[in-house]
C-alpha cells in the first residue's frame, strides 16, 4: 500500500465518488470522448476543481492551498481505491511544498446547445483541487502522534446537481415587413371567344399614308406577235376635203409657235410599210410648246408582258387609330388553371422562374413555359426533358460551336435541348438565318463524328449555348415533372 497525506476535502471527494450511486437506482457513468478527460469546474467555468485525465490520473489543483488536516489518506496500488491508511501509517513532518505541476489540457469544448437557456442551477459544492506537484523530499520521521478521534462525516460533494428548469419561451418576434410583390404570373390560356359585342362606331378615317415609291417597270414581254387578223373590206374613200389656203410663212424666229390647225379627217389606213431607219434626233428647238392637240382614239390594248412584277414600294405610315368601340360581352370562363413542379418545387419559385402557358396532355404530352425575359421552352411530360432532338449538327469540330437548326421546325426566342445530355441552346430574338451552311461535326447515335458536310438546302438558325442573363432560363438538368389543379 502507498499513502499520502490529503486534506479533509479530499476525503469528502473520495466519499462522494464512492457513494454517488446511493441516491439513484443505478450508477452514473461518465464516458469522455477519445483522448479526453472528465473535469469538475468552478461556478465561473474558469478553472478545474477536479480532473481525471485520459490515463486515469486524478488531479486536485487547489489541494496545496487547503488547510492542513490530521488524518492521512492512502490508496490501493492495484485498484486505486482510497481509504484510511492501515497500520497507523502516517508521515513525518510535512516536507517543503513541491513546485506546482502543469495544468492538465483543457477538454474539448462541447457543441453549443440549441435549446432555450434554462434557469440557473444551484451553486455546486467547492470543486476538487488540481494535480499535486511533485512531492518534496521526505523529512525525518517524527514520533507517531496519538490517533485523533474520527471526525464527523462531511457533506456529500460533487454529485451532479439537478438539471435546471427549462427557461420560459421567449416573446414572439415582431412580424417582419411584407415582402416585395412577386412577379405577375403568366397570363392564363385564352378563354373561349365571347359573344360578339355590338359594332363600335366607325373611327375617323386615318390620314392618307405617304405614297410608296413606284416599283421599277417590269421588263418588256417577249411573247410572239399574234397572227394578223383578216383585213376587213375597205370602206369607200370619203371625199377629200378642200385644202385650206396656205397661210403665209411666218418669219423664222424665236416667237411662240402658232396654233395647230384642225386635224383633217383620217383616211382609211393603207398597208403598213416597212419601218424605216430611225433618223437622227433633231436638235431641240427653243420655241414655246404649243397647246396639246386633242387626244386620238384609244388604240387596242397590247398583250400582257411576261416580265416579273416590280418590287412593292414601302408601306406608308399608319394613320391615326380610330375610336375604340364599346366592350363586347364577357366570354365564357377560361379553361382550368394548373401549376407545374420541378422535383417538388413550383416552376414559378425556381431561381429563374418559369411561367406555364399551356399543356398538351396524352401520349407525347408537353407543357410550355415562358421566362421573365420572354423566351419559351417546352418540356415533355414523360421524362422532364427539354424538347429538341437527340442529334445535332455543329459549326465546329468535336461537336463544339453553335448548332444549326432548320427554320422549318424552330423559331426565334426558343430554348431547345439536344444530344443525349439534353444540352440547352437558344435562338436569339434578333437572329438572322444562314443559307445552306456546312457542318464540321455531328452528334448522332450517341457519338460525336467529325467531318465537313453540307446540310440539306435551306435556311437555318444558329442555336447558341444557353445564357441565363439573356434568356432568363437556368435549368440544366432533367427531372420529374408533376402538375396540379389551381382553383
Amino acid at each position: 500500500m502507498r499513502h499520502s497525506i490529503f486534506v479533509q476535502k479530499a476525503i469528502c471527494v473520495a466519499v462522494a465518488l464512492a457513494c454517488g450511486g446511493i441516491a439513484a437506482a443505478a450508477d452514473v457513468t461518465v464516458v469522455p470522448p477519445a483522448a479526453g478527460g472528465f473535469s469538475v469546474r468552478n461556478a465561473g467555468d474558469s478553472a478545474d476543481l477536479l480532473r481525471v485525465d485520459e490515463n486515469g490520473r486524478i488531479y486536485f489543483p487547489n489541494l496545496g492551498a487547503a488547510p492542513a488536516q490530521s488524518a492521512a489518506v492512502c490508496f490501493d496500488t492495484v485498484s486505486g481505491v482510497l481509504g484510511a491508511c492501515s497500520g497507523g501509517g502516517g508521515g513525518g513532518a510535512t516536507g517543503a511544498t513541491g513546485a506546482t505541476g502543469p495544468i492538465g489540457p483543457a477538454g474539448p469544448t462541447g457543441a453549443t446547445g440549441a435549446g432555450a437557456t434554462g434557469a440557473t442551477g444551484a451553486t455546486g459544492a467547492q470543486g476538487l483541487l488540481g494535480p499535486t506537484g511533485p512531492a518534496g523530499a521526505t523529512g525525518l520521521a517524527g514520533p507517531t502522534g496519538a490517533t485523533g478521534s474520527t471526525g464527523a462525516t462531511g457533506p456529500t460533494g460533487f454529485g451532479i446537481g439537478p438539471t435546471g428548469a427549462t427557461g420560459a419561451t421567449g416573446v414572439t418576434g415582431a412580424t417582419g415587413p411584407v415582402g416585395a410583390t412577386g412577379l405577375t404570373g403568366a397570363a392564363g390560356p385564352t378563354g373561349a371567344t365571347g359573344d360578339i359585342g355590338a359594332t363600335g362606331a366607325t373611327g375617323a378615317t386615318g390620314s392618307q399614308g405617304i405614297q410608296g415609291i413606284t416599283g421599277p417597270t417590269g421588263a418588256t414581254g417577249f411573247g410572239a406577235t399574234g397572227a394578223t387578223g383578216v383585213t376587213g373590206v375597205t370602206g369607200a374613200t370619203g371625199a377629200t376635203g378642200d385644202i385650206g389656203a396656205t397661210g403665209p410663212t411666218g418669219a423664222t424666229g424665236f416667237g411662240a409657235t402658232g396654233a395647230t390647225g384642225p386635224t383633217g379627217a383620217t383616211g382609211a389606213n393603207g398597208l403598213t410599210g416597212p419601218t424605216g431607219v430611225t433618223g437622227p434626233t433633231g436638235a431641240t428647238g427653243f420655241g414655246a410648246t404649243g397647246p396639246t392637240g386633242p387626244m386620238g382614239n384609244l388604240g387596242p390594248t397590247g398583250a400582257t408582258g411576261a416580265g416579273a412584277q416590280g418590287a412593292t414600294g414601302p408601306i406608308g405610315p399608319t394613320g391615326p387609330m380610330g375610336g375604340i368601340g364599346p366592350t363586347g360581352a364577357t366570354g365564357a370562363s377560361a379553361a382550368a388553371k394548373f401549376a407545374i413542379r420541378f422535383n417538388g418545387t413550383l416552376s414559378t419559385a425556381l431561381t429563374n422562374p418559369l411561367y406555364p402557358v399551356g399543356m398538351t396532355p396524352g401520349n407525347n404530352g408537353t407543357v410550355g413555359f415562358i421566362t421573365a425575359q420572354g423566351y419559351v421552352v417546352n418540356y415533355t411530360l414523360a421524362d422532364g426533358r427539354v424538347s429538341g432532338s437527340a442529334s445535332a449538327s455543329y459549326s465546329g469540330a468535336n461537336c463544339t460551336g453553335n448548332i444549326y437548326l432548320s427554320t422549318l421546325n424552330y423559331y426565334r426566342g426558343l430554348i431547345a435541348g439536344f444530344t443525349a445530355t439534353n444540352q440547352r441552346v437558344y435562338i436569339p430574338k434578333t437572329a438572322t438565318p444562314v443559307t445552306d451552311p456546312t457542318r464540321q461535326s455531328q452528334f448522332t447515335g450517341g457519338n460525336c463524328v467529325n467531318g465537313s458536310a453540307a446540310l440539306s438546302a435551306g435556311t437555318y438558325w444558329e442555336g447558341l449555348p444557353n445564357n441565363a442573363a439573356v434568356t432568363g432560363y437556368s435549368e440544366t438538368t432533367s427531372g420529374q415533372l408533376s402538375w396540379e389543379y389551381v382553383p
